[in-house]
C-alpha cells in the first residue's frame, strides 16, 4: 500500500518552551495536499515501566510506587519508572529507576513491549520490562528532589482491577497489557 499521499513533510521547527521533561515544539509542515501547517507536538525523552512480581505471603503480587500525579492531582499505584536519561539505553534506565524507586534490582529484564503512548502529540516511546530475579538490595531510596513516593507490594488481582476502572492510568494499563500478553501468550 502506498501511503506518501497521507504524508506531511515537516519543513522546520521552533521550540516554544523548554521544560524539565518535555519541549513544546511548533512544526512547520507541508500537508499532502501542498498547504502549509503549524502543529505542536511535546517532544520528550522516552519512558521506562518495569513490572516486578514478588511474594506476599500466600499471594503473588506487584512491586508498585504510590505517588502523585500533578495532571489530575490524584494518588495513583504504579510500575516503578520514568524518564530514559540522554546516553541512556531503555534497559539501563529500567534497572536504574526500579533500584532508585524501589531498592530492588533485577537479575534480568525482559523486554515486554514499546509503543508511542500518544502519536497526537508525543514524539516518545514508552518501553516495559518484567524485571526477572529481583531482589532487594539497599533500604536508602535514591528520589530526585520533588520525587516523594511509597513502596508497596500488591496483590496482582487487585492491580488488574483498579486498572480497569475508576483507578485507570493510561501507562499502566499499557504496561499491565504487555504483561498480560506475556504472562498469558496473547497475540
Amino acid at each position: 500500500m502506498n501511503d506518501e499521499h497521507l504524508i506531511f513533510h515537516v519543513k522546520s521547527e521552533e521550540t516554544l518552551i523548554k521544560t524539565p521533561i518535555f519541549d513544546l515544539v511548533r512544526r512547520h509542515s507541508t500537508t499532502p495536499d501542498g498547504h502549509q501547517a503549524s502543529f505542536v507536538v511535546a517532544k520528550a525523552p522516552d519512558w521506562v515501566n518495569v513490572i516486578t512480581e514478588v511474594r506476599d505471603k500466600d499471594n503473588d503480587c506487584f512491586l508498585m510506587v504510590r505517588q502523585f500525579r500533578h495532571g489530575d492531582g490524584q494518588l495513583y499505584w504504579e510500575f516503578p519508572g520514568g524518564m530514559v536519561d540522554a546516553n541512556e539505553e531503555p534497559w539501563q534506565a529500567a534497572q536504574r529507576e526500579l533500584r532508585e524507586e524501589t531498592g530492588f534490582e533485577a537479575d534480568e529484564l525482559v523486554l515486554l513491549g514499546n509503543c508511542n503512548s500518544n502519536p497526537a502529540f508525543l514524539t516518545n516511546r514508552v518501553w516495559t520490562f518484567l524485571a526477572r530475579g529481583a531482589h532487594h538490595v539497599h533500604q536508602e531510596l535514591e528520589l530526585d528532589p520533588n520525587e516523594h513516593l511509597t513502596v508497596g507490594i500488591i496483590p496482582i488481582p487487585e492491580v488488574r482491577r483498579s486498572l480497569s476502572g475508576n483507578e485507570s492510568h493510561g501507562i499502566m494499563s499499557l504496561a499491565l497489557f504487555w504483561w498480560e500478553r506475556y504472562t498469558y501468550g496473547l497475540k
